[in-house]
């Protein structure tokens, strides 16, 4: 990448985040796909303890 020199528009960039195998078997039984579509009420509650 030859960097952010743009003033006028956003830097596309992928983000990854690593996780164990438990840990996405419990955020999909939440109902989170790993998409950015996933509905507000599913972000808010992954992460939260049951």
């Amino acid at each position: 990448s030859g960097g952010n020199y743009s003033n006028s528009s956003w830097r596309r960039a992928w983000v990854i985040a690593f996780r164990s195998q438990e840990t996405v078997k419990e955020e999909r039984q939440r109902g989170f796909s790993h998409s950015h579509n996933d509905p507000l009420e599913v972000l808010n509650a992954v992460g939260k303890q049951s």
